[in-house]
């Protein structure tokens, strides 16, 4: 594990021709051939319920290791493979250069709003929050009080008080507050008004714009009509990235 192997400038990490993960002696899916995701392009995954959509996302995340084959990362500052032969080196290495929005928001409910987004800004997994939060006083939250001033949100609320469809913005706001290299996001859209999911669109496509290259899980194919770039279909128990969305079927 660890052997540097990037060679292609433009791609930001690889799937090799041999990879496949499973739960014991279930196959939830593998891939016949590399696959490749290119720097400053949004992917969406698709697939139904089931199909390990969040698992695929977790093996991306390298919270979860594949059972077979190699996916190797090309990142600003280093060059990475990550295989089942991994020791949980791999996330102290590359995890600062990912950013996840889960399913769940995974907010403190006792912080202001404004000061959970900006716990999403830390530099590393140990970092103390009140270190995140003291750093970036005063530099960029005018930013980020405009932004929730605009979806009608008040800054200085505890996030005790939020809806199940406002901590889905908070969420979000905590990923397009960082500067990653990848940006995983598990269905980030789910209870949010078409508004509102299209002003996160376009804010993750300034984004991609500046090369963060950006994977989203969606159980609504109509969400990623005119948004990806490509698309991972996990269907019959295989990886298949198609251009056309036409092929989400």
């Amino acid at each position: 594990m660890g052997k540097e192997i990037f060679s292609m400038k433009d791609i930001i990490l690889k799937i090799s021709n041999d990879f496949s993960f499973s739960y014991g002696t279930n196959k939830l899916f593998s891939s016949k051939k590399n696959i490749s995701f290119e720097k400053g392009k949004i992917y969406g995954i698709y697939g139904s319920n089931g199909t390990g959509k969040t698992s695929f996302l977790n093996i991306l995340n390298t919270f979860t290791v594949p059972t077979t084959g190699i996916i190797e990362y090309n990142f600003k500052n280093i060059l990475y493979s990550f295989d089942n032969k991994d020791n949980n080196k791999t996330t102290k290495i590359i995890s600062n250069n990912i950013r996840r929005c889960f399913q769940i928001p995974m907010l403190v409910d006792e912080l202001s709003i404004i000061d959970n987004i900006v716990l999403g800004k830390r530099e590393y997994r140990n970092e103390r929050f009140i270190d995140s939060i003291l750093y970036t006083k005063g530099n960029n939250y005018k930013d980020i009080k405009n932004l929730l001033e605009q979806l009608n949100i008040n800054p200085n609320n505890t996030a005790s008080v939020l809806s199940y469809g406002q901590r889905r913005i908070i969420a979000n706001l905590q990923i397009l507050y960082t500067s990653p290299d990848l940006i995983l996001l598990d269905e980030p859209f789910v209870g949010l008004h078409s508004d509102v999911i299209q002003f996160f669109k376009d804010e993750y496509l300034k984004k991609a714009t500046l090369g963060t290259t950006i994977i989203l899980v969606e159980h609504l194919a109509q969400n990623l009509k005119n948004f990806a770039d490509e698309y991972l279909i996990i269907k019959n128990k295989e990886l298949k990235l198609v251009n056309n969305y036409v092929g989400l079927s």
